[in-house]
């Protein structure tokens, strides 16, 4: 049942990576797109992704980022890992630096789906810590022993 969740997450995340594409490049042929894409992209911007929003997520993104690699680093050793942890593995650590470079660098300010960007890549990141927490879970790491 892991698998399949994980599975059809990671078939979401890259549909969702899709559709940011595909708004963008909608956005240079259609003028009412790119009207809607710039009004949301200052209101997103003045309102909810500010200089000091964006610190607190890339402080966020680098610890996360650190965390998951430290996990897979440790687990690579003990386990193989089978086709659609590789996959979510993958897209956490790529969204993790991309996003990353997102902030720091702006590589994708310019862009008019830059907020959707920064927030689908912030999603991904929080839903594969979760998937990252289950497998702790699972595990044993989180049980509490008795006196």
């Amino acid at each position: 049942m892991k698998k399949i969740i994980g599975f059809i997450l990671a078939i979401v995340e890259i549909l969702i990576y899709g559709v940011v594409v595909f708004l963008e490049r909608l956005a240079s042929s259609r003028p009412g797109v790119n009207h809607h894409l710039r009004y949301k992209k200052t209101f997103l911007m003045h309102n909810y992704l500010t200089e000091q929003n964006m610190k607190i997520v890339l402080l966020l993104a680098v610890v996360l980022l650190l965390v998951y690699i430290i996990y897979v680093s440790k687990r690579r050793k003990t386990t193989v890992f089978s086709l659609w942890e590789k996959l979510l593995g993958f897209l956490g650590i790529g969204s993790g630096i991309v996003l990353i470079a997102s902030i720091q660098v702006g590589v994708h300010s310019s862009m008019m789906t830059y907020p959707y960007l920064i927030m689908i890549l912030a999603a991904v990141e929080i839903v594969n810590i979760v998937i990252l927490l289950a497998a702790f879970e699972s595990k044993g790491a989180f049980k509490v022993k008795g006196n």
